[in-house]
């Protein structure tokens, strides 16, 4: 057990923060059992960047999520989406050879489903301190089809409901 808000205080502020504050303290008091809070992590990733793009506007770069690793150790579930290799005619040939590799991954990944999630977990030995027991879940999905691996992110969210979701590269969400 630990000890959450060790000092009682008045919260006098028109601060959201304190707002919620206040409404947890109230509900759950100064003591609660830390083990309870489920939190779910989240890493989006986009495939390479073929356009110019304004580094200060993150919106003026259009390009396709291609990973994302969702992690919910309350419920001890890992998933990975992984988007399909975009098709060689919606790409700058420049970047045909990591294309090639991207395309030999995610054949292989295809085609050794089970290999990649043990891998994924006794590969690494920090994973395996982390992962161990988990249900790992790959999901493939057609280039065309990004608008699904979205979604999937969201129903995900909403069917194992962590307290809060850390998230990377969140100015995609």
């Amino acid at each position: 057990r630990s000890t959450l808000f060790p000092y009682t205080t008045l919260f006098r502020s028109a601060s959201p923060s304190a707002y919620f504050r206040q409404r947890w303290l109230n509900q759950y008091g100064t003591d609660i059992d830390i083990s309870r809070v489920a939190p779910g992590y989240l890493d989006i990733e986009t495939d390479v960047i073929d356009n110019t793009i304004d580094p200060g506007n993150y919106t003026s770069a259009p390009q396709p999520i291609n990973a994302v690793t969702i992690i919910f150790p309350h419920v001890k579930i890992a998933a990975l989406l992984v988007l399909g290799p975009r098709p060689k005619n919606k790409i700058d040939p420049k970047f045909y050879p990591l294309l090639e590799k991207q395309m030999q991954d995610y054949e292989w990944i295809k085609n050794n489903i089970e290999q990649f999630k043990h891998d994924l977990v006794y590969g690494d030995e920090e994973n395996v301190k982390f992962m161990e027991g988990f249900d790992v879940r790959v999901h493939l999905y057609d280039f065309d089809n990004e608008i699904h691996l979205i979604k999937t992110i969201f129903d995900y969210v909403n069917k194992y409901r962590p307290w809060f979701l850390l998230s990377w590269n969140a100015p995609f969400d």
